[in-house]
């Protein structure tokens, strides 16, 4: 993934995901139904290669429908199911949408057009969980019948476990039906929940793992993004800073544009000391959604650096060891601080983004 920085060339750009790409084409023209997942960390390209996988699909005439998991939207019942399915039934013609709610699709309608049952108002759908995903599961098959579908849904470990509850129900019964779904989520811990869980289980279903960038793919990204021959020594130095992460690599070019810095040997010391604005950003605002004890062991796990134990880190911040142990499992779960024993940022420029917000006085 890159981008030319200050240019035309705004769209990242895929690079080093030929497997990926094939595995997705495959599944895509089998012809019969498949379920693909795509697991990695925030950035590491799988929104990239979802989108890959609609055009590619759309080129070769299926019907594409997408969803995307929201952290504010994760008890919103059947949210990612609606954003699906609710679209294609409100453009239809009257006539098209009767044929495609017809027989057991019906019992989606409560779901999806809730003004044809009961008012714009009605409340949430009660009743048989199964017979709401016989009729969704229905749904889909009469919209495939005429023309075959993906559906794609990104960042599934925030969906609403209605949605994923269904999305496995689908899921098991896709070898007969022209429905690809292509799953997209983070690394999990043991925090998964049993409908997710139950989805990734998927016997039949492909697993993609897009693997970070390697020195030669940040290099020639560099050179695009800076438009100038890139020293290896820099090319390394980007490459140890983002760990190869396609996000971090783009937004470490940006910062490097904006501040004039040449990709030549004489700056490779400069590197991790940039902060790509985008990347605190986002960091910054996981960690304000955090506990402020799990605020106060970032910003000592940034002091004291990575390798540091929880309870040094804890008694740095005030914290009694129990809290710490809690607020280091958050950190983990937002995907701040790597899952090893020690505490260990996941990227040197997000260990930047905390080290940041800490004053010289406070250090």
């Amino acid at each position: 993934m890159s981008v030319r920085v200050g240019s035309r060339f705004d769209e990242p750009v895929l690079r080093e995901r030929d497997r990926e790409l094939a595995e997705l084409d495959d599944a895509i023209d089998a012809g019969s139904g498949g379920v693909v997942f795509l697991h990695g960390p925030p950035g590491i390209g799988k929104t990239e290669l979802l989108r890959a996988a609609r055009r590619r699909a759309a080129a070769r005439g299926a019907r594409v429908l997408s969803a995307h998991g929201s952290e504010l939207e994760e008890n919103f019942a059947y949210g990612v199911v609606r954003q699906l399915l609710e679209r294609p039934l409100a453009a239809a013609e009257p006539a098209t949408r009767s044929r495609w709610l017809t027989g057991a699709a019906a019992l989606a309608e409560p779901i999806l057009a809730p003004e044809t049952s009961g008012g714009a108002d009605a409340p949430e759908p009660a009743g048989d969980r199964f017979a709401q995903r016989h009729g969704l599961f229905w749904l889909c098959a009469n919209l495939a019948g005429a023309q075959p579908m993906l559906l794609v849904v990104d960042d599934a470990q925030w969906a609403d476990v209605e949605s994923l509850g269904f999305l496995g129900h689908l899921a098991r019964r896709l070898e007969e039906l022209p429905i690809v779904l292509v799953v997209a989520l983070r690394s999990l811990g043991d925090a998964a929940s049993e409908e997710l869980s139950g989805l990734l289980a998927t016997a039949s279903a492909g697993h993609l793992r897009p693997r970070p960038l390697s020195e030669d793919a940040v290099a020639e990204i560099a050179a695009e993004a800076l438009d100038a021959p890139v020293d290896p020594t820099f090319a390394v130095a980007c490459h140890r800073a983002t760990g190869g992460n396609p996000l971090l690599v783009r937004e470490l070019l940006r910062e490097m544009s904006a501040h004039g810095v040449a990709p030549t040997a004489e700056f490779a010391g400069d590197v991790e000391g940039l902060r790509p604005q985008a990347i605190a950003d986002v960091v910054l605002l996981r960690l304000a959604r955090l506990a402020p004890a799990a605020r106060d062991l970032a910003r000592a796990a940034a002091i004291l650096g990575d390798g540091t134990r929880v309870s040094w880190a804890g008694r740095l911040a005030d914290l009694p060891v129990e809290t710490a142990g809690e607020a280091t499992s958050e950190l983990m779960a937002v995907e701040i601080l790597a899952r090893n024993e020690k505490l260990e940022f996941i990227h040197p420029l997000v260990r930047a983004a905390v080290e940041g917000q800490v004053t010289p006085h406070e250090r």
